[in-house]
């Protein structure tokens, strides 16, 4: 426990910091940086996507293979068993540079929307963004496997968005151009790679040919059932971008994507506690029936839905003053954010329902939830974007809904096998606090502090935040913090 003690620590800092920096980067140095060139911002966005996408399947599921086969061997065997899952991966990647080289730049180009020739013109930093994330999942894998994981969420999560931040800087005082911006920026990956490599081989782990004589059946199993799950889970994350740029285009997309930052913000409690929760509905999924885990579910369900409720009448309450802050051009985004925001609580809601679907005996039926999820979130952004015309803000209604499709599924397929669920009637007085801390102190910037707009932001946000903590404290809705409920939540 001191070896996950320290690993978590240390990678709390580093996402707190890449937090930070990817704040300030979407929220002021990007706007002000392509200000007038909100196209190349887009491209950056939409190759991104696209690489996150395909990156998780060209992996083709060997990072959860590499996890769950890889420690079953002796030490002398592991590179043998390690050379035997890259072949998965390195022929993937393979074959998806050959569609791209053939077939790529024309499929752009006639689906891309109005800027597909931009997209198009762009194949080789989409393959560059494509491959080596690809490699940074498979090398993390390695790193987890050593108990180092804290080395690989300060590459993803620091050393990512700050150098991407210094990047738009420097190109905001031109000191290169968009190219050579591009090129550098497929760099910062590739050197958090190196830097990955670098550590797994610290910890002898190596790779060597010929290929070792292994299980391939079962490989296979178990790789293809999680590319097509974690592949599905990408695809809908990412989608959004990709549609807004394709049916809007890509000077839209930079809009989006500061109103879609400011709703994964009101995540950021379920992000903190997501992997001690699952670690802990797998040990006592392990030790107890289903059926016993209804505290513990209703117990995440509360704390993470009153967190995530705290931090977004937060941002709502500041949201008017912040809002002043940013290009004319920018604004309008709360609708975007109000839409976002409410799919990151319906998340909350659900506690470790999830987890509980995936660690259970069910863990297949997750499948067909996830691949629907992709079904649903292109026919829910294709019917509000173009037949609707409802622009960016039905982009954002759309991932709603499609988080309503998603949990519902999700909370049917737990109750029908093991009657539990996440919901209690703590949250709807919760949702009431939070309800009430938005309207209230939502208030446009008046000046009344003679300390800019920034500054009344911050208050007015505190305050909601602070107040309905505060008052949830009082009314006993975190009795966890004074000791008075037992449960595997007690602080």
């Amino acid at each position: 426990m001191g070896i996950v003690a320290k690993q978590a620590s240390r990678a709390s800092i580093a996402i707190g910091l890449g937090m930070v920096f990817g704040a300030v980067n979407t929220m002021y140095v990007l706007p002000q940086v392509f200000d007038g060139n909100e196209e190349q911002w887009g491209l950056v966005r939409v190759l991104t996507a696209w690489g996150a996408m395909v990156s998780h399947i060209v992996s083709v599921g060997v990072p959860a293979a590499i996890i769950r086969f890889l420690p079953q061997y002796p030490e002398s065997e592991r590179p043998g068993i390690l050379g035997s899952l890259l072949v998965f991966p390195s022929l993937a990647i393979l074959l998806f540079g050959l569609l791209l080289w053939a077939f790529g730049a024309d499929l752009f180009t006639r689906f891309g929307g109005e800027d597909g020739t931009l997209i198009s013109d762009h194949m080789g930093f989409l393959f560059a963004l494509t491959a080596i994330p690809a490699a940074m999942w498979i090398t993390r894998s390695l790193i987890n496997t050593a108990l180092k994981s804290a080395i690989a969420t300060a590459v993803e999560e620091f050393w990512l968005k700050a150098s991407y931040m210094a990047l738009a800087l420097l190109l905001g005082w031109q000191l290169f151009d968009f190219e050579a911006f591009l090129y550098l920026y497929v760099g910062t990956w590739a050197l958090g790679v190196l830097v990955l490599l670098a550590q797994a081989h610290r910890n002898r782990m190596r790779v060597s040919w010929p290929i070792r004589n292994a299980p391939w059946r079962e490989y296979a199993s178990y790789s293809g059932f999680n590319v097509l799950a974690i592949g599905a889970v990408a695809i809908a994350q990412n989608l959004d971008f990709i549609m807004v740029g394709a049916y809007l285009g890509l000077d839209s997309v930079p809009k989006y994507t500061m109103g879609f930052f400011l709703g994964t913000v009101v995540a950021m409690p379920v992000r903190a506690t997501g992997q001690i929760l699952q670690g802990l509905t797998s040990h006592r999924m392990a030790q107890a029936p289903v059926s016993e885990l209804r505290g513990l579910l209703h117990q995440s369900s509360r704390i993470q839905f009153l967190l995530s409720v705290a931090f977004m009448a937060g941002i709502w309450a500041g949201f008017q003053p912040f809002e002043q802050l940013l290009p004319v051009h920018y604004r309008g985004i709360a609708p975007i954010f109000l839409a976002i925001g409410a799919q990151r609580l319906v998340i909350a809601a659900m506690g470790i329902s999830n987890s509980i679907l995936n660690f259970s005996g069910l863990y297949r039926e997750a499948l067909p939830i996830q691949l629907g999820l992709v079904v649903v979130t292109v026919i829910t952004n294709h019917v509000a974007m173009k037949t609707l015309g409802w622009g960016l803000t039905g982009a954002a209604i759309a991932t709603f809904l499609t988080s309503i499709w998603g949990a519902t599924w999700t909370l049917r397929r737990i109750w029908r096998h093991y009657k539990v669920h996440p919901l209690s009637w703590d949250l709807l007085p919760i949702a009431g606090l939070g309800l009430a801390a938005a309207l209230l102190l939502a208030l446009p910037p008046l000046g009344w502090s003679g300390l800019g707009p920034l500054f009344e932001a911050a208050c007015q946000g505190a305050l909601a935040t602070g107040g309905i903590l505060g008052a949830a404290y009082l009314l006993g809705y975190i009795p966890e913090i004074r000791g008075t409920r037992i449960g595997p939540l007690q602080f």
